[in-house]
């Protein structure tokens, strides 16, 4: 089996195939995370290098969450009252049933967008 990598069609290939099957806004997509309290196992500050990350843990959204593995998203903080000011609210958004979406790169968060700020009650 030979595979072929052909740099022109695979350009935009998540532009066509995928961002355009996602069009309601609360679908994880490629690049995308949506994160709400049942998604989140962990919050934690963590301190790194010259640096500060406060973590989520994520689980992904399977039937059986007990046999699945979390993942790490990170926000990158230069001072420990930053990222503890973070920790605090996203703490008291989780807790409030916030839903947050989120941009990443690899696992670290460079953009957030809130979805509902949790005043919506079930």
């Amino acid at each position: 089996m030979v595979l072929i990598f052909n740099p022109v069609y695979s350009e935009n290939f998540y532009d066509r195939y995928f961002q355009k099957a996602m069009k309601t806004e609360y679908n994880d997509t490629l690049f995308e995370r949506v994160i709400w309290h049942k998604k989140v196992s962990h919050l934690v500050i963590e301190s790194l290098n010259n640096g500060y990350y406060v973590t989520l843990l994520v689980i992904p959204e399977t039937p059986y969450n007990y046999k699945s593995k979390t993942y790490p998203l990170h926000y990158y903080f230069t001072t420990y009252p930053d990222a503890f000011r973070k920790f605090t609210g996203l703490n008291d958004f989780l807790r409030k049933k916030g839903i947050l979406k989120v941009k990443i790169n690899g696992s670290i968060i460079t953009e957030e967008n809130i979805l509902s700020d949790g005043a919506i009650k079930n």
